[in-house]
């Protein structure tokens, strides 16, 4: 038989705009920059007290509220240091841009210091 493997949920950024002239808007009108994560494991995960930061030195920057991302969906934040966390169904919007030049980027996992 073959053997089975099971995935526990894996968060991936699986795509960012770092200069967003003529793309996607959020709930303002703005393109800001943003990003795009993927659960590519098969659990669904609650992304409570997970991280994004583009400042290696700042794991913790922006924190995200309890927001359920089930197995094999895609979660779009915008980086737009507008600062909104809120779990009511709102924009996800980072306390900081993308650098268009490139940065440092990372998602960061609940402990606050591993870097995902």
């Amino acid at each position: 038989m073959e053997p089975r493997l099971l995935f526990t949920a894996v968060p991936l950024i699986t795509e960012f705009v770092a200069s967003n002239d003529d793309g996607l808007q959020d709930e303002d009108g703005d393109r800001s920059d943003w990003l795009e994560l993927y659960n590519a494991g098969d659990t669904a995960l609650d992304l409570d007290g997970w991280h994004l930061t583009d400042d290696a030195g700042d794991p913790g920057q922006w924190a995200f509220p309890s927001v359920m991302l089930d197995p094999g969906d895609f979660l779009v934040v915008f980086a737009s240091s507008k600062d909104r966390a809120d779990s009511d169904g709102t924009e996800l919007h980072t306390s900081f841009k993308l650098g268009a030049g490139g940065e440092y980027l990372a998602l960061v996992q609940a402990d606050g210091t591993t870097v995902a």
